[in-house]
């Protein structure tokens, strides 16, 4: 379903639902849309990370589109429906991502750092910096450290912002 939530109560419905599934892919994707562009700019996703039961949020914007708290409003929504429903929240991204990173700080996640990424590491990428929320910070790095045990880091293609 493309269409874009108008109301925070049709974003609550729609959590509530993907997150009572027992799928191992929470796919949920809404559009940004700013009453003031009436146009999407952007997007916040919902998912599963690989191989867990743990809630992983993500949003892309337009470069024509940052800057201008569009993501942070939109994440925080989701976000905070997600917890209301006692999940833990994960933001998994490029090192070097600032903008994400400051969008994460805003909306109160605990920074793990630079780590090896046990969900979406590479062989030639293997460091994310974590984001998570809604648990303490040793219970989530006992997590990575416990999914890094028997992490393989494939090779790929892939090619770092």
């Amino acid at each position: 379903d493309p269409t874009p939530w108008n109301h925070r109560s049709q974003a609550a419905t729609q959590i509530r639902e993907h997150a009572s599934m027992a799928t191992r892919r929470l796919p949920l994707g809404r559009a940004i849309v700013p009453a003031e562009r009436g146009r999407p700019v952007g997007a916040v996703t919902v998912t599963t990370l690989p191989a867990e039961d743990e809630i992983h949020v993500g949003w892309y914007l337009h470069p024509d589109h940052v800057g201008r708290g569009w993501a942070t409003q939109a994440a925080r929504l989701v976000v905070d429906d997600l917890l209301s429903l006692g999940r833990r929240v994960w933001a998994v991204m490029w090192p070097n991502n600032a903008p994400s990173a400051g969008v994460c700080t805003r909306l109160g996640f605990q920074d793990l750092g630079e780590r090896d990424d046990p969900w979406f590491g590479t062989a030639e990428y293997r460091t994310s910096r974590i984001f998570v929320t809604g648990a303490d910070a040793a219970a989530a790095i006992a997590l990575i450290d416990t999914r890094l045990r028997t992490a393989t880091f494939p090779s790929t293609d892939a090619e770092a912002p």
